[in-house]
């Protein structure tokens, strides 16, 4: 068995001289045998090894009875440990998440944080590949999901996917490799362990070998995905423009290519995975035009030949504030103000751009001027060349959304505008060879709002 992980840890390039890794250690069969061959192989491979356990708190004294078991183990091998007690359950329930679905997130945000470089080395065996093929296409899955368990993921490898847990459990038996058993594996209250007690062992009768032929399905299946994502990939490349992504190239692909493109379209602009109904919706569009929606509020709109994207946020409230003091509130953050003498600004070339189109008369700036939102109508004579525009024809030629207008901050008077964030002040407001004081004024925006 030492010989196949280390065949397969070469294969795809798993590990190289120099890396450490950090075992999830569970304490069960798996992750000891993992432990052990990365050990007895750790020489060979020119790496250093360490351990980390996460206990969730969830299974009571069995809990503490593993913790207890890898402390012990590692402390016979001379493996540091990183050890994290969590209470899972009270996480689940603060975030909503389901118990496993938390616990893994738990886990794996731990092995990360143990020194952010190590390869992470988990204990998944094809018997754990096989149930979670059969997980996925019990739920639908496309052919993504039928690839199960990836040898590599970014830092995380998987040594032992090609061996089964009758393998792991012989290489125990033979080396005298203790391990601890959870109990609710035998339990069927969830659907893998259904999976796993129930439905395994009768395509065992089928077929005696069921777990490697499913390893050969998934490798080859995984062959076949990661060949469609890379001309979906390209697709993708192809249709997009500065308008959006040309409907009649991504037309012209194969559907299975074609939805696969959509996709990874989607995921960019979305920054998580696209559920399958989105996909079709937009795929229904590209022949006729039109728009849906998808998740995050985003409106996806086929027009004029040209699929592309817009959110749908909740346009930011209108605002007004005085000028009272330096440092003023507003829904959005907070606008500073400076005074300085005019002389200061003969040495205007300490002073980037940015800031000189910040900086006016504060002479010609009535002590009734207050900030505010924009509001229809409004508009700016910028300084040179004595060009007036509306707002909305400016903020029309920059591409800012709707939704977000209303978080840029305008300077104004009874008589209108007299100096709007990112533009610069109106004529009236701005600097002479006359002006005494200056007023220079900075914005800074809470995290969460995107201007």
């Amino acid at each position: 068995m030492v010989c196949k992980v280390l065949s397969f840890i070469n294969k795809h390039n798993m590990l190289n001289r120099g890396d450490s890794v950090v075992v999830a250690l569970s304490g069960g069969a798996d992750s000891m045998a993992l432990l052990h061959i990365l050990l007895s192989l750790k020489d060979e491979l020119g790496i250093s090894v360490c351990a980390a356990h996460v206990n969730h708190c969830l299974r009571g004294d069995e809990s503490e009875r593993d913790e207890a078991f890898v402390r012990q183990v590692c402390g016979r091998l001379g493996v540091v440990l990183h050890v994290l007690r969590a209470d899972v359950a009270a996480e689940s329930k603060r975030t909503g998440e389901g118990t496993e679905e938390c616990g893994r997130r738990i886990r794996y945000e731990f092995f990360e944080s143990v020194d952010g470089v190590s390869k992470i080395a988990t204990a998944h065996t094809l018997s754990d590949d096989t149930e979670t093929l059969l997980f996925n296409l019990a739920r639908g899955s496309g052919l993504n999901g039928l690839c199960g368990i990836p040898p590599v993921r970014k830092r995380v490898i998987r040594p032992l996917i090609t061996c089964t847990r009758s393998d792991v459990e012989e290489y125990c038996k033979e080396n005298n490799i203790n391990f601890v058993t959870d109990k609710t594996n035998f339990e069927n209250d969830y659907n893998r362990n259904k999976i796993r007690n129930l439905v395994i062992p009768h395509l065992r009768e089928i077929n005696p070998s069921f777990e490697t032929a499913v390893g050969r399905c998934v490798e080859s299946l995984a062959e076949d995905e990661d060949c469609l994502t890379s001309f979906a990939a390209a697709l993708a490349r192809e249709a997009q423009t500065d308008k959006g992504f040309q409907a009649s190239v991504l037309l012209a692909a194969h559907t299975a290519v074609r939805k696969r493109a959509i996709n990874l379209i989607l995921r960019e602009r979305m920054n998580e995975k696209p559920q399958k109904c989105h996909i079709d919706l937009v795929d229904s569009i590209l022949a006729k035009g039109g728009a849906v929606q998808t998740q995050k509020n985003v409106t996806a709109t086929v027009k004029n030949g040209f699929l592309s994207f817009k959110s749908e946020r909740e346009p930011l409230a209108a605002w007004v504030v005085g000028m009272d003091g330096e440092a003023i509130d507003f829904p959005y953050g907070k606008i500073c103000l400076r005074k300085i003498n005019s002389s200061e600004l003969k040495l205007s070339q300490f002073f980037c751009k940015q800031v000189l189109a910040n900086c006016l008369d504060c002479d010609r700036i009535d002590r009734k001027s207050f900030f505010r939102s924009r509001l229809e109508g409004d508009k700016i004579t910028q300084p040179r060349g004595g060009c007036t525009k509306t707002l909305k024809k400016l903020f029309n030629e920059k591409c800012i959304p709707a939704e977000d207008r209303n978080g840029i901050v305008v300077l104004a008077d009874d008589e209108g505008v007299l100096w709007v964030e990112g533009y610069g002040c109106d004529r009236r407001a701005m600097i002479t060879d006359e002006t005494q004081t200056v007023l220079m004024i900075g914005v800074e925006r809470h995290d969460d709002i995107n201007r």
